[in-house]
């Protein structure tokens, strides 16, 4: 818009109404800034990577465990009705029970549970300290190789007619 007795632009408020749109000097936010939804998602992004590398030897120990699997010792108890059940963490009486030295009374007997290793966590651990194993793709078609040879310019021309050929009415 503009002022038909001066051809300026007209002033409305601190917007110059020109007719024309487009970039206005000063509008919008200033290059670099980010939007308040980015600093969030940055800050939160920042505070979960501090959190998990505060605990990386928990969780590399953890993924060890997954990795090579677990045998674990326990002691059911019978008192009463009730059956209790506990892990035990002696070395010395799973020394004892492994040498068929532990002898349990008439209410109370030992057993070994077992966590089989965890195949996706071996790989893991391995790719992780040797480097992830390279990968290829075999692209076959019935079992014969695929022909990736540049296609000649009349083949090029050909198609070319019929798509022009098959877009007429």
């Amino acid at each position: 818009m503009t002022n038909k007795q001066t051809d300026e632009p007209e002033n409305i408020g601190s917007i110059i109404k020109d007719g024309r749109g487009g970039i206005r000097p000063g509008a919008g936010r200033p290059k670099g800034s980010m939007d308040e939804d980015t600093k969030l998602r940055r800050q939160s992004e920042r505070e979960y990577k501090q959190r998990v590398s505060g605990m990386t030897d928990q969780l590399l120990n953890a993924q060890l465990t997954l990795a090579m699997g677990a045998v674990s010792l326990f002691k059911k108890e019978i008192k009463g009705n009730k059956t209790i059940t506990s892990l035990i963490n002696n070395i010395e009486t799973v020394k004892a029970y492994l040498n068929g030295d532990l002898e349990s009374e008439d209410n109370e007997y030992y057993y070994i549970a077992t966590k089989p290793p965890d195949g996706r966590a071996i790989d893991s651990v391995l790719d992780r300290t040797y480097g992830k194993a390279r990968q290829s793709v075999d692209i076959t078609s019935d079992d014969e190789p695929i022909n990736t040879s540049p296609v000649s310019v009349e083949v090029l021309a050909g198609f070319r007619e019929f798509m022009l050929e098959s877009t007429k009415d």
